[in-house]
């Protein structure tokens, strides 16, 4: 699964499409001012990770040279993401995304097809791929459609989706 170091503070799982910047729409939050609000994306395009500046104020630096806003770029395990002067993002996994569910700071990650909430050995509720290419949520009593993003309660815990569609043309969603 896809996954970033932030400013050597907080290693994080990628989401299909993962944005970073101070905005709270973000699926990444920094509070650093030389980081815009919505400064830059981390995209599945179906075969590898792309990069791409939103048009932030201070720019991106990959692996020290700087990227066209809007334009997606691949990158690879270990390459480095300056926002603007102050703040690291290094790609450290660079594996394809798998169902994953997070509540808080606990994360579950399934395969690339299915996961069980809150255990394979016990679960309440199972994510997994519906024959028809979407996702469902099948309880013992119930079968729900469900997207990427969306968030379930299983229990007492409240669980955030991250389902591994691909994009196919990642380059310039924002």
């Amino acid at each position: 699964m896809g996954r970033v170091r932030i400013a050597e503070r907080f290693e994080v799982p990628l989401r299909i499409r993962h944005r970073i910047g101070r905005s709270r729409a973000m699926d990444s939050r920094l509070r650093e001012v030389e980081v815009s609000a919505r400064h830059l994306s981390i995209a599945w395009d179906g075969r590898r990770w792309l990069v791409c500046d939103l048009g932030s104020v201070n720019g991106t630096l990959l692996n020290g040279e700087p990227l066209t806003p809007g334009e997606g770029v691949p990158l690879q395990r270990g390459a480095v993401l300056e926002l603007g002067a102050a703040v690291q993002v290094v790609l450290v996994d660079d594996g394809p995304p798998v169902v994953a569910a997070r509540c808080g700071e606990l994360l579950l990650e399934g395969g690339p097809d299915a996961l069980a909430i809150p255990s394979a050995d016990d679960p309440d509720l199972v994510v997994q791929r519906d024959p028809g290419g979407g996702w469902v949520a099948t309880t013992a009593t119930t079968r729900t459609p469900v997207f990427d993003g969306a968030r379930l309660t299983v229990g007492s815990r409240r669980w955030t989706l991250s389902l591994p569609d691909p994009l196919g043309d990642a380059e310039g969603e924002e």
